[in-house]
């Protein structure tokens, strides 16, 4: 279910070239092609409304905010890198397998920060902030998929 949760929120994405990138529609299977430089998309809505006046479509600004999320993401990995973190428990074969990175990477870790903040009680926004960044918690909670209260992070129910 999580995983559902995290391809509705950030739908898949590829890069192809500097500026072009390809998204996926809400039909599974069918992509289009944005160019994040000129704001323009191979979309039916882009191209027979939006395109006239300038507006953006959805999967501009999925590629805006892909993008966003990846820079924060490496800030992060750049801010802890070299750091040793702890394990609780026993490892298992299945932890030592090497994934597979993928542009889809914000999916996997907003399914990671979902998971993390998936107790009754929450968690404390300025550790998920300080660990995750402002821009990806602020997006799940705008997106309706956290809510914060009294400087606690639940999922949305």
């Amino acid at each position: 279910m999580l995983m559902d949760i995290a391809n509705t929120i950030m739908p898949a994405i590829n890069k192809k070239d500097a500026s072009i990138y390809e998204v996926e529609s809400h039909t599974k299977g069918t992509f289009y092609t944005v160019d994040i430089d000129a704001k323009t998309c191979t979309c039916p809505h882009y191209q027979f409304r939006l395109k006239r006046f300038g507006g953006e479509c959805k999967h501009v600004v999925a590629v805006r905010d892909f993008i966003a999320a990846n820079s924060e993401v490496k800030e992060y990995k750049s801010k802890y890198k070299g750091r040793k973190t702890e394990r609780i428990g026993k490892s298992s074969k299945s932890d030592k397998k090497e994934t597979k990175k993928t542009d889809s990477g914000s999916n996997n870790l907003t399914t990671e920060i979902l998971k993390e903040v998936g107790g009754e009680q929450g968690k404390d926004a300025i550790e998920l902030i300080d660990k995750y960044g402002e821009f990806l918690i602020n997006d799940l909670i705008t997106k309706g998929y956290l809510i914060e209260s009294k400087g606690k992070i639940r999922l949305m129910r």
